[in-house]
């Protein structure tokens, strides 16, 4: 009687110890996934002080990738009727023109106005959005480069630092003086009016060296290039538990 008493007591502190633990938590990273665009060129000579971009019907807590173009140096109000955008990197190439890019993670839902407003009238200004969803909505940029450059057959950002999580996606960003940019094998153009690209069907593995790089025809014309590592959303499950079955026996 007393083994049955020990196995029975046995039993009953290990089924306390099983549904009082907390169980073990497995996190995923999932890769971001393109869902809009939106760009605007003002396709003027020396005419121009304010470009819009307007994206209608954006998903609360998406992140938002965009950013402006300038052809004449000048402080320019970038701002978004529905958020506030977040400085990323900015260039000067080919003498006076300037790049600037910046990103919203945590978007608000509905519709996002993207301004930018130059203190001097430009010559062909444009300003450009991206939306993505499935991405970290806090701090979702990894790393990022900007290069610039003249002619050749492509037009890099050069190797970004290694990813910290697995599943991240590179997003690039173009701009040329005259050339032709196109997506390479792996990345697909999301918006050829402003350059951008991204390879979001590919699966990245954590510590992956890469870069943003665009095949580049055009000559000896200058090109400017951002390109960035965008962190997943992270997900948690519990991780599955068994328990072999218990057996008792006395007299």
């Amino acid at each position: 009687m007393r083994k049955y008493l020990a196995a029975i007591i046995s039993l009953a502190v290990i089924l306390t110890g099983l549904f009082m633990a907390s169980p073990a938590l497995a996190v995923t990273y999932l890769s971001p996934s393109f869902v809009q665009a939106s760009s605007t060129s003002d396709g003027c000579t020396n005419c121009a002080s304010d470009v819009t971009s307007t994206l209608n019907g954006v998903a609360a807590g998406d992140l938002l990738l965009m950013g402006f173009g300038q052809s004449i140096l000048g402080t320019s109000t970038f701002t978004d009727s529905n958020g506030t955008p977040i400085f990323l990197a900015s260039t000067t190439w080919h003498t006076n023109s300037e790049s600037w890019w910046y990103y919203e993670p945590n978007a608000a839902a509905g519709t996002h106005n993207i301004h930018v407003h130059f203190p001097i009238n430009q010559s062909y200004p444009g300003v450009f959005v991206e939306e993505y969803s499935r991405s970290a909505t806090s701090s979702p940029i990894d790393t990022f480069r900007v290069a610039i450059g003249n002619g050749g057959s492509t037009a890099s950002s050069g190797n970004l630092s290694s990813t910290a999580q697995v599943n991240e996606m590179v997003y690039a960003n173009g701009a040329s003086a005259g050339g032709s940019l196109s997506a390479p094998s792996g990345f697909t153009m999301r918006d050829s009016s402003a350059n951008a690209m991204d390879n979001a069907t590919s699966s990245l593995a954590q510590g992956t060296v890469t870069s943003g790089t665009f095949n580049y025809s055009g000559g000896g014309i200058d090109w400017a290039v951002m390109a960035a590592t965008i962190k997943g959303q992270a997900t948690s499950s519990a991780a599955s538990t068994s328990t072999d079955a218990l057996f008792f026996a006395g007299d």
